[in-house]
């Protein structure tokens, strides 16, 4: 494969991956404001159910982003290493200089709003 096509694709690769991140945990967030609501298109919906929404979809939806991000970061590196052309490795290395932060923010807002989640459900329970 050619160097301009390797970087191409790369840059193709980025682009895919970057809007079906954001697609992912723009359903992870409609998910946790269900949750945190109690409020499905207008009708409540029950704790079971919440809790069942947090473990089930809003875990899934937020944590697979991460995974993928550090798969394609490690993916970058290693075509970097590899790779003879300095265009190749300049724009592999910018690919994980990229990926491997998103996947370190979206871990950290996960938390943040799993914990969030909890202590709202924790308080719903008590009221």
């Amino acid at each position: 494969m050619s160097p301009q096509s390797t970087i191409i694709l790369i840059l193709a690769v980025l682009v895919f991956t970057n809007i079906s991140v954001f697609w992912v945990l723009k359903v992870a967030n409609e998910r946790r404001e269900i949750i945190v609501t109690g409020v499905y298109q207008g009708v409540p919906i029950s704790m079971k159910h919440r809790r069942l929404m947090l473990s089930n979809d809003w875990a899934a939806f937020k944590f697979f982003p991460v995974g993928l991000l550090l798969i394609l970061g490690f993916a970058f590196l290693r075509v970097g290493q590899s790779a003879d052309d300095p265009d190749v490795q300049l724009v592999s290395f910018l690919g994980a200089g990229v990926t491997a932060p998103g996947a370190f923010f979206v871990a950290i807002l996960g938390v943040s709003d799993l914990l969030f989640m909890l202590s709202v459900l924790r308080q719903s329970k008590r009221g």
